[in-house]
């Protein structure tokens, strides 16, 4: 198991340590600690459409299934998100008014959604 500390706040290197062996890691821009998970995360990209792709959907929470691990879409829709072993897991996303839907990752880099919008009408 690998743990990772900053040596000091204006430091650019970051000491990792295992059991065998000592590393050091040069990266300016890095300011903070890291988490192991961040570092062994696939970065997937997309999307968040109406049904037809005619819109974007701004803020639509798009959530790792089974986890806390999410985030929401930006003013043009996007997101992005790091997910550890990618390939078995399901995204999901969601918006007020509108269906939710998951889609399993798979092999893919990107996925985007099309969300149709609900047909039950929302309490008031």
């Amino acid at each position: 198991m690998c743990s990772f500390a900053q040596e000091a706040p204006s430091s650019p290197i970051i000491k990792a340590r295992d059991n065998k062996s000592t590393e050091f890691f040069k990266n300016k821009k890095l300011q903070s600690p890291i988490s192991p998970m961040v570092l062994f995360s696939q970065k997937i990209t997309g999307v968040v459409y109406t049904e037809g792709g005619k819109e974007v959907l701004i803020g639509a929470s798009v959530i790792e299934v089974g986890s806390t691990n999410g985030t929401i879409t930006d003013i043009d829709g996007e997101y992005s998100i790091g997910i550890s072993k990618a390939d078995k897991k399901i995204l999901q996303a969601s918006y007020l008014g509108y269906e939710t839907k998951q889609e399993r990752i798979g092999g893919r880099r990107v996925v985007n959604f099309f969300l149709k919008e609900s047909s039950q009408a929302l309490d008031k």
